[in-house]
């Protein structure tokens, strides 16, 4: 009997590739989401490290008025940039999705054509083996 070949082999290798690409974008996504999380949660820290400390003379007062300004200002921003962030990881994880969806419709496929095959296999090796154990109690 042939071995067993799917027909599909190339599609599934290609979709395989294509959901392991869509992954690796998906975990660059999230990474990139989690770093800018963390800056803004430093940000957030040195904002309240700022604003406990205690002022020496006017000068130190305006000084670091401006800049808390300014640093709430980079927060907000960095608000944006993480909001923004959150919508690209969550589209790739969607892709991913898809990706994976796609993939595992042909592996499904495989399996079925590969269950099918090894249940054609079994029964031609039971044939080959009735066949046989007749050819023997003839001869005997």
């Amino acid at each position: 009997m042939k071995k067993f070949h799917f027909k599909l082999q190339k599609v599934l290798e290609y979709r395989k590739g294509l959901e392991e690409e869509a992954k690796k974008d998906y975990l660059q996504a999230q990474s990139i989401r989690i770093d800018a999380e963390e800056k803004l949660e430093k940000m957030n820290c040195l904002l309240a490290d700022i604003l406990n400390s205690s002022y020496v003379s006017i000068d130190e007062y305006l000084t670091r008025q401006n800049y808390i300004e300014k640093l709430e200002d980079d927060i907000r921003a960095q608000k944006s940039v993480v909001s923004l962030l959150i919508d690209e990881e969550n589209g790739a994880m969607n892709q991913w999705n898809e990706k994976r969806k796609d993939a595992t419709v042909l592996d499904n496929m495989y399996e079925k054509h590969f269950s099918e095959w090894k249940k054609e296999l079994n029964r031609f090796e039971q044939s080959e083996l009735d066949e046989w154990a007749n050819s023997r109690s003839n001869a005997a």
